[in-house]
């Protein structure tokens, strides 16, 4: 017991100490949600602003929350009937955002980065177990085959878009290795998620293409984490 310092208090360890009571938390009196609406114009090519004004209370930023009352229609303003299949994806609020940032008294304090879906993507398949993700009703598991296709147009996710920003460069899938290409044009919220594609010599081109071409290209996808780490492995 020479190891024992006599100017430090002795400490049991937390697997150990299953019988003590727990501190009570006293330092907050009382926590409410307010409500503070958009000041910017809600409108698809513009981003949503939130002005929090200055005031004696504590904000809670890891509890902060954001309501939104959207509707599934089709691409033309009509509603769907019941013989649409439809039904919304992983991280459905996380993938209408392409960057989320803060800013304290004008200063940005996380700044915007085009990888705020993708982190939220991997976050759930890091801090969830594999029994979770499987007892989840709304969870899909990253196959290569969770791609919805409407009439000629294919719905994907973001981890399967054709060309994707890694390390400030863009790349495009080809087969199971990646082409380093030109930065695409921007894109709106409204069409960040809709591609067109064309399999041509394993390579995938924008353009339209029947539902046969589709299950050939669905085979040669990648699972997203792969998709994720195959750059950086491209790179050497």
């Amino acid at each position: 017991m020479a190891f024992i310092n006599s100017h430090k208090n002795f400490a049991v360890k937390s697997e150990l100490d299953v019988f003590s009571t727990k501190p009570s938390q006293h330092s907050i009196e009382s926590g409410l949600f307010i409500e503070c609406r958009p000041i910017s114009v809600l409108d698809s090519d513009s981003p949503l602003e939130f002005f929090i004004s200055a005031s004696d209370d504590y904000i809670d930023l890891p509890h902060t929350q954001i309501k939104l009352k959207v509707k599934i229609g089709r691409e033309d303003g009509a509603d769907i009937d019941d013989s649409d299949s439809v039904a919304p994806c992983n991280n459905f609020l996380n993938s209408l955002f392409d960057h989320v940032s803060v800013e304290l008294n004008g200063k940005t304090i996380t700044p915007p980065s085009n990888y705020y879906k993708y982190r939220t993507y991997i976050e759930n398949l890091i801090n969830y177990s594999t029994e979770a993700q499987n007892n989840a009703p709304v969870f899909l598991q990253p196959r290569t085959r969770n791609i919805v296709i409407t009439g000629n147009i294919i719905q994907c996710a973001s981890f399967f878009q054709p060309a994707f920003l890694i390390n400030d460069q863009w790349y495009k899938n080809a087969q199971r290795s990646f082409q380093e290409i030109t930065k695409p044009k921007s894109l709106n919220p409204n069409a960040a998620d809709k591609w067109l594609f064309e399999p041509l010599n394993g390579v995938a081109h924008k353009g339209i293409y029947s539902e046969i071409d589709i299950s050939s290209y669905v085979k040669s996808l990648n699972e997203p984490l792969i998709l994720s780490h195959l750059p950086f492995l491209y790179n050497g």
